[in-house]
């Protein structure tokens, strides 16, 4: 059956939106708590939450099908249960569940939960609206495990299962960034990745098919191509998510999604602004410099506070999360989990010690100025 075929790309589909990778070692050991993120801690490929109780039934789950570190987390079954706030900053518990993940017992509990509770599910929602294309399964799929699916289908008028997909994503998404919270409303570019596969005519999900720069057939991380005006105009997100840049950046653009010659007008404005070779051409050098001034200006402008480090309970959000990625950049950490926590300190204290700064672990001014360098 074409869905069994298509079962892998779908849910590596939802797991790069909730991971940022396809289904993997690395995204079956994520763990994330996101402030005012209402789930608290989630968790694994498609990230079941300790508040929706998701989580204490994979554990128990795991534990009944005798995994390796059973024994240790018998001691936190009775506070996933109660979904007891105070497992979001357990360094202890964060650190087992990321070591269970290479269990290949943890990875068959997730694959069956995930399909018990959510899988399952909206294929069974499929058929009763007597759909046929693997893209309109994967958006339910989404929906169920991002949450909300019924509410946004009962808004969505349609004739048939094309105008269906176009419609619901154009709903939800407006729903999605009606929202109070910031958290969700980040969370409006899934619907942009769905339209753009839309506008492929690729219904089947056949390859190519790339989402978030990641090629699902290939299994592997697209590089950036070189942006610049030609004829005809280069178009597609990545462009769309330049002029973004360059808007934060302020420099006076329209977000088009065509690299026309306005676009290559405000590339060039850039970089005369930053000291920069002025041919309007956006290279590995001129989008480091984009991310970077945007990374730093968003920490600036997001925080009242310009000191953060390590404390318990531990420090968290969309600052911490820029401040990680300007880490990442700088290689001297893996993963952004939106938490300062013990990793993250000695992520700072590496990069301390290797720009000649007092390695205290702690990312004020001084610190902030160097990893904008």
């Amino acid at each position: 059956m074409i869905i069994e075929e298509k079962k892998k790309i779908i849910q590596d589909i939802v797991s790069i939106f909730e991971t940022g990778d396809i289904t993997s070692n690395k995204s079956y050991s994520v763990v994330t708590v996101l402030k005012g993120d209402s789930g608290g801690l989630s968790y694994g490929k498609h990230q079941t939450t300790l508040n929706s109780g998701g989580l204490y039934f994979l554990i128990k789950d795991y534990i009944d099908k005798e995994g390796i570190f059973k024994e240790e987390f018998k001691k936190y079954l009775e506070h996933l249960e109660k979904r007891n706030a105070e497992l979001n900053n357990n360094e202890e518990f964060k650190l087992l569940l990321k070591k269970a993940s290479e269990d290949t017992i943890m990875q068959k509990s997730q694959d069956d939960f995930f399909d018990r509770n959510f899988w399952i599910p909206a294929l069974n929602i499929w058929k009763k609206m007597n759909f046929t294309t693997p893209l309109s399964l994967a958006i339910i799929y989404d929906s169920c495990i991002h949450g909300s699916f019924l509410k946004i289908n009962k808004m969505t008028k349609f004739n048939n299962e094309v105008e269906w997909s176009s419609q619901y994503l154009s709903n939800r998404q407006a729903w999605i960034k009606k929202q109070p919270n910031l958290t969700l409303q980040k969370t409006a570019y899934r619907q942009d990745e769905f339209k753009m596969i839309i506008k492929d005519n690729n219904f089947n999900l056949d390859q190519p098919l790339i989402v978030r720069k990641i090629d699902l057939y290939k299994q592997k991380k697209l590089e950036s191509r070189i942006l610049k005006f030609s004829n005809p105009n280069l178009k597609g997100k990545d462009i769309l998510d330049l002029q973004f840049l360059l808007k934060q950046n302020k420099i006076s653009i329209q977000e088009t999604s065509i690299f026309d010659k306005e676009t290559e007008i405000a590339v060039k404005q850039f970089q005369k602004l930053h000291g920069l070779k002025e041919d309007g051409i956006v290279g590995p050098t001129t989008l480091q410099e984009l991310e970077k001034i945007n990374l730093v200006t968003c920490i600036r402008n997001s925080s009242n506070t310009k000191i953060f480090k390590f404390v318990d309970p531990v420090m968290s959000g969309d600052t911490v999360i820029k401040i990680q990625e300007l880490l990442i950049k700088n290689k001297v950490l893996d993963n952004s989990n939106g938490l300062f926590d013990k990793e993250t300190e000695i992520a700072v204290k590496k990069f301390q010690k290797l720009h000649g700064l007092k390695e205290d672990g702690i990312v004020g001014p001084t610190t902030l100025q160097e990893l904008e360098n």
